[in-house]
């Protein structure tokens, strides 16, 4: 008995040739979107999953508080300053932004760094 013969591999007589999800560019284990699917409803679906997942990422790093981490004063404000940050630069995207319009860009102009939570971003 000959063997079926694919792009990339042989398959054995009997064997199954239906492909894998991963094969079909899939991620296994999640189903594909829905059909019709509104950019609102694939918000609400891909939103709801990743605040939860930031939720539980946070909720994680309450857990450095215990017996066996040590920190400090410092430490801790440079963490809160980090996603404080990040979160605001995120928040700012869903944010629609005015052209400023007029001068454009010229290395005779001031740096001004931005200031968020009175903390200069650079």
């Amino acid at each position: 008995m000959a063997k079926a013969t694919t792009k990339s591999r042989t398959i054995a007589p009997g064997a199954r040739t239906q492909l894998s999800a991963r094969q079909q560019g899939r991620r296994m284990g999640r189903k594909p979107p829905p059909e019709n699917e509104s950019k609102h409803d694939r918000f609400k679906r891909i939103g709801t999953k990743r605040v939860n997942n930031a939720i539980r990422q946070i909720q994680l790093l309450g857990n450095l508080c215990g017996a066996n981490y040590e920190c400090d004063a410092n430490d801790l404000a440079l963490m809160r300053g980090v996603i404080i940050r990040e979160l605001d630069m995120a928040l700012a995207r869903f944010t629609p932004r005015k052209r400023t319009g007029g001068k454009g860009f010229s290395f005779d102009q001031e740096f001004s760094p931005t200031l968020v939570n009175d903390e200069a971003v650079h």
